[in-house]
């Protein structure tokens, strides 16, 4: 039997390769718990909407490593777009450079 190719994961660390270590920062709907004045908490297991919001400018970052950036920066697709620009990039200042001579 072949083996099944796993689907590479949207996102990963630019500098170790890690999947599964990534943290990010997101936006939480919480619950206040007011019990005591001196010790006000929040409970996200209580709130009518516990969901989370992040973008690709959330900060994040690799636990494997410690790399930080936002969350563009672990997407492979933004990762290969601007790795395909920086060689466009290379070849005009190349051809520029041999017009200057």
């Amino acid at each position: 039997m072949a083996k099944k190719k796993k689907t590479p994961t949207p996102y990963v660390c630019p500098e170790c390769q890690e999947t599964e270590f990534i943290d990010i920062a997101a936006t939480v709907r919480v619950r206040l718990i007011q019990d005591d004045p001196d010790n006000i908490q929040t409970d996200a297991d209580e709130s009518d909407d516990g969901s989370h919001e992040w973008d690709g400018d959330a900060s994040a970052q690799c636990c494997g490593c410690g790399f930080q950036g936002k969350v563009n920066d672990f997407d492979r697709e933004v990762m290969a777009a601007a790795k395909a620009f920086a060689g466009e990039v290379e070849k005009v200042a190349e051809r520029m450079k041999g017009e200057v001579k």
